[in-house]
């Protein structure tokens, strides 16, 4: 159905119609499952943005979000049902810590798999004490001690933590 006819519907009220081509349901779960009121009327940019998918998908992602504390918007709903939502905050997550900080070249999950590949050839952690605090970092983003050349401890730690492997 084209989407000026399915937002024309919405805005008339024919319920009758909505009801048959499955978008009734998507309605009543928008108004019925968070706590804002929503007239029929309101479903029109619903359908604006979501005319080209079946009511049954939109409703089974509806399903899905129910745990949101508000009403997903017609772009938000659109983007969860692209997978835009799920790829960028993927993404997001990559470039971050566990702490939520950026991460660093050298904690990258490339870097610690190479030191994890050094440790088990048998290269040393370094064992320098006071800790030096000059470090050589290779194209590899694998660190290393200036004084004795043995791998850094703090990514030898991190390399062992890391559950990436």
């Amino acid at each position: 159905m084209e989407r000026v006819e399915l937002m024309e519907k919405a805005l008339t009220a024919d319920y009758t119609s909505l009801k048959e081509l499955g978008w009734l349901e998507v309605y009543e779960a928008l108004r019925g499952w968070w706590p804002k009121r929503m007239s029929i009327e309101d479903l029109a940019p619903y359908l604006d943005a979501l005319h080209e998918e079946p009511a049954e998908k939109v409703m089974s992602t509806l399903r899905g979000m129910r745990g949101e504390q508000w009403r997903p918007s017609p772009s938000a709903l659109y983007r969860e049902i692209q997978g835009i939502v799920a790829k960028s905050q993927a993404e997001h997550d990559a470039k971050k810590d566990r702490f939520g900080r950026k991460k660093r070249a050298d904690q990258g999950s490339a870097a610690l798999l190479r030191v994890r590949m050094l440790i088990d050839s048998g290269v040393h952690t370094c064992t320098c004490n006071p800790r030096p605090t000059a470090v050589r970092e290779d194209r590899f983003h694998v660190l290393t001690c200036s004084d004795c050349g043995g791998l850094e401890q703090g990514q030898v730690f991190n390399a062992e933590d890391d559950l990436d492997f």
